[in-house]
């Protein structure tokens, strides 16, 4: 999982979902975030 931490994923079109604006793909990758970190334990 430490890996995930340090590497980003690069799109090769800017706009990974076309139906959605830029805004709402940025919201998207935020709100899959913290709904991932949800079910975590620290």
């Amino acid at each position: 999982m430490n890996v995930r931490r340090t590497v980003g994923m690069v799109f090769q079109r800017p706009n990974p979902f076309p139906t959605m604006s830029i805004y709402d793909n940025v919201i998207a990758g935020l709100k899959l975030d913290r709904a991932g970190r949800k079910g975590r334990t620290r």
